[in-house]
């Protein structure tokens, strides 16, 4: 049972990393994305102001041939497309979330972009972005880990655990079955205790448990020793006061009567006073 609470403590340990992590690392990925974007638009507008629109497309149509590239999205005044194949990306000016389909023309394939759009002062618009899940892409591999290291240790926790609870439940059990066979009256089991061990907490129970047993059976002994001396010593004055009862039904005159009943008195007294000292013992 405690290592399945410490295992079960474990798992939702894993868990709260886990997800903590997700959303540091969604955070982080998208904080990087959104420098990158930002960095980007502010490049190409720069460009534009510089060098004109023919070389800002002549640019973006090179970068976007690059491994990892940006997606863009440019129209003049008119609405006229000058670069980019996503329509949804004409979006207004600011920082947007767009869920992108399979079906989506110009979309590799499911995508979540972030999408930074800015109009310009002659009324051109440009929209940049990227799929945020594959900037993620190092957080799914950080979480895949977290997993299976969290698994791991799961299930070498719980193994960890029966094994070093077997040698402890062996020994609660031989401590139950003890302690049953003194309450079916045999006083005189014992626990056997390993010497060749260091001693556990079981161990040290165990060691009082035999102690307690003992001082129980000295304590039966002495009970059953005193108990037999009591019975010998009221067996010999009450012998004495039946006999002397029976020579009073058979005294032949009063006097041998009387006499017999005195001494059966005197020994019934004598009776009362061992009954007395029992009672002062006990």
């Amino acid at each position: 049972r405690l290592s399945l609470i410490y295992s079960t403590l474990l798992i939702t340990s894993f868990t709260v990393a886990i997800a903590l992590t997700w959303i540091a690392a969604r955070s982080a990925a998208e904080s990087d994305l959104r420098d990158r974007i930002k960095l980007e638009v502010d490049a190409l507008k720069s460009e534009i102001r510089v060098e004109g629109v023919e070389a800002a497309v002549t640019a973006i149509a090179v970068r976007s041939e690059r491994p990892g590239a940006l997606e863009y999205w440019l129209v003049d005044s008119a609405g006229q497309v000058l670069s980019g194949d996503l329509p949804l990306m004409a979006t207004p000016d600011g920082w947007h979330h767009i869920e992108l389909p399979d079906s989506v023309a110009g979309a590799e394939q499911r995508e979540e972009m972030l999408v930074l759009s800015t109009t310009m002062p002659d009324g051109m618009r440009l929209s940049v972005g990227d799929d945020l899940r594959r900037a993620e892409s190092v957080r799914d591999a950080v979480l895949r880990s977290l997993f299976w290291i969290g698994l791991a240790t799961v299930v070498f926790g719980i193994g960890t655990g029966i094994v070093a609870t077997r040698r402890s439940l062996s020994q609660m059990d031989a401590l139950a079955a003890i302690v049953g066979d003194v309450a079916a009256g045999k006083l005189d089991a014992r626990l056997s205790l390993r010497a060749d061990a260091k001693p556990n907490d079981l161990d040290r129970l165990g060691e009082s448990v035999n102690l307690m047993l003992d001082h129980i059976d000295r304590l039966v002994r002495n009970l059953r020793r005193v108990s037999s001396e009591v019975a010998h010593d009221l067996r010999t004055p009450l012998s004495h006061v039946q006999q002397r009862l029976e020579v009073a039904r058979t005294a032949a005159n009063e006097y041998d009567r009387s006499s017999a009943i005195e001494a059966a008195e005197e020994k019934i007294a004598a009776v009362m006073e061992a009954f007395d000292a029992i009672l002062r013992l006990a």
